[in-house]
């Protein structure tokens, strides 16, 4: 009977150390799927203020596309659609807009300073104004299967001219700051879909 209650005891000890392993692993794997995301907002950031791309991303551009792959901001059109699915864009984690860095990925989105701009004259200041602000989602990969964790930010990036040299151009530089930031929660869906034999996970990284 003693024996039986030592054995009990001890392989509850064993399970409930097996939990707490668990536990940690997860835990860490979480720090580093959150790092990695924040280091994909870092690389985005930096390529918004000082990559070789920063000023043909800043240029005037119409909202409704912009370069290197930066999704452009989209003016309210003051319609109503019948269809409430209508107008609205969707992007997934393998789109060619997507950026692979080091565990993670990410995309940059141009925001419209304004509503809808009937002024032609209007709406070009707002496209030639030197302040720009951008929304960048990032989603970090742990090396367990199933960690994930996704950020969002959004940067004001503001441009400024230096002074001329002789005989050239006015040299611009850019200087940002973080206006707000976020963890985006994620939920488990497996209890009430079909997971499709095959089927791959969205990728991370590269």
């Amino acid at each position: 009977m003693w024996l039986a209650a030592l054995m009990a005891l001890a392989a509850s000890g064993m399970q409930h150390r097996e939990l707490a392993t668990r536990f940690i692993a997860y835990t860490n794997d979480r720090v580093l799927a959150f790092g990695a995301a924040h280091d994909a907002l870092r690389a985005a950031r930096e390529r918004l203020v000082g990559g070789a791309d920063a000023p043909d991303i800043a240029a005037p551009y119409e909202f409704d596309e912009g370069p290197h792959g930066v999704i452009g901001a989209r003016y309210r059109d003051g319609s109503r659609e019948p269809n409430q699915m209508a107008g609205w864009v969707g992007i997934g984690w393998n789109d060619v807009r997507v950026v692979s860095v080091t565990r993670a990925r990410y995309f940059i989105e141009r925001i419209a300073f304004t509503e809808y701009l009937p002024d032609a004259r209007e709406a070009k200041a707002a496209r030639e104004s030197r302040v720009r602000r951008y929304r960048v989602s990032a989603m970090g990969c742990g090396k367990l299967p199933g960690t994930r964790v996704f950020l969002q930010a959004i940067y004001e990036v503001r441009a400024s001219h230096g002074r001329q040299a002789a005989g050239g151009a006015a040299p611009i530089s850019f200087s940002s700051r973080r206006l707000n930031w976020r963890e985006v929660a994620t939920w488990h869906d497996s209890a009430i879909t079909t997971q499709v034999p095959g089927a791959g996970r969205e990728r991370c990284d590269v």
